[in-house]
């Protein structure tokens, strides 16, 4: 069993091998997705190649009235069946084994053998919303019309404005650019933007499916209430910034609000007392860049330990101006220093991050005093 002064520190290391393996996840899926977007690629470049005029002006205004013409409707659809189902069926699959190895892990943290079922906990996940009331479903569903209306919209466009195959292919897959690996991979077209969309979608659907089975397995350990626990670095978006600035304790039984509460969320909940108090310490980085970015030599100053009941805000007003200004943008980081806003007011109700349009109508006041 882990000491309780240890905890927090035990959790957030957990979540750093969490991030590791999600990035297995997302590779395995991305992998899937280029295998089938290639061989899409290929075979559309194919077809448009072979496509007389009077097909091609069919396909801009969304006619499919010849052979050719409906084997490239079939190929839209087909890919469009990929992202839908496809993906989402091999998530599920390495999900089960999140949700058992997260039940087990909480538990055997807190010296307790508690035998949970995963996959009961991946059903439950996936029926309850995730980020900006999506279910599961509605995630890969929304990313698969996405990425079909743009790669079919591309095509309509390509031919309207006269390019050629090549040229629109180019729209769908992108341009081979050598990386730092020494690897050449095709980026800037709409195949490497739903990569990145797939990338997020995985991360936190994951992050939604461990949040619900942490909380299943606090329910089952005795906890009665819970607590957000918000990144101290740099990176922490301004959702979960307000989120901190709430420092809600909230009844087990009746949680309202609960990670993930945007894409890529790195916010956790774990169980505590009524009052919230955590023995320990938690890491910080006081630098918008990830450690790994950071050279061994500048992170003396920048990342180090604080008391585990710090939330973001009492450790952020700490921080160095230049960090602040960095991390809120110059408007933001004036009215935060000199005009009072907390970062709750940076957000709505909702925990949506306001714009600076949006802000100013909020509060003209405050905006005239500071000359913004």
């Amino acid at each position: 069993m882990t000491t309780e002064k240890n905890m927090l520190d035990a959790l957030i290391q957990h979540q750093v091998y969490s991030y590791r393996a999600s990035t297995k996840a997302v590779n395995d899926l991305n992998a899937g997705f280029l295998t089938a977007s290639n061989s899409f690629v290929s075979k559309l470049r194919d077809l448009l190649d072979d496509l007389t005029d009077a097909e091609k002006e069919a396909l801009t205004i969304g006619k499919y009235t010849t052979d050719n013409l409906k084997e490239v409707k079939t190929l839209f659809d087909d890919w469009y069946q990929v992202v839908s189902v496809q993906l989402p069926d091999s998530f599920s699959v390495s999900a089960v084994a999140l949700a058992t190895y997260e039940a087990a892990y909480i538990s055997k943290l807190y010296g307790e053998e508690i035998a949970l079922d995963g996959e009961k906990i991946y059903k439950s996940a996936i029926k309850k919303p995730i980020v900006g009331g999506q279910l599961f479903d509605d995630i890969w569903k929304n990313l698969a019309e996405s990425t079909r209306n743009k790669a079919l919209y591309a095509v309509r466009e390509g031919i309207q404005n006269g390019l050629n195959t090549a040229q629109i292919v180019q729209e769908l897959r992108g341009q081979r650019v050598k990386q730092a690996s020494g690897k050449f991979e095709y980026v800037g077209g709409i195949v490497d933007d739903t990569r990145s969309r797939i990338d997020a979608a995985t991360r936190t659907i994951r992050s939604h499916v461990s949040q619900i089975a942490y909380e299943d397995t606090f329910k089952a350990l005795g906890f009665d209430y819970v607590k957000d626990i918000v990144t101290l670095d740099g990176r922490t978006s301004s959702t979960c910034q307000g989120v901190a600035a709430r420092d809600l304790i909230q009844p087990i039984e009746n949680i309202t609000f609960k990670p993930p509460y945007h894409f890529r969320c790195r916010t956790v909940q774990i169980g505590c007392n009524k009052d919230g108090k955590i023995d320990g310490k938690r890491p910080f980085v006081a630098d918008t860049r990830s450690v790994k970015n950071i050279p061994k030599g500048e992170r003396k100053d920048i990342i180090g330990q604080v008391d585990a009941n710090v939330n973001y805000p009492e450790w952020f007003s700490k921080q160095s101006a230049v960090f602040q200004k960095e991390v809120l943008g110059p408007t933001k980081y004036d009215l935060y220093k000199n005009g009072g806003f907390t970062f709750d007011k940076f957000v709505d109700p909702l925990g949506k991050p306001y714009t600076i349009k949006e802000l100013k109508a909020l509060d003209a006041a405050t905006f005239r005093r500071l000359g913004l």
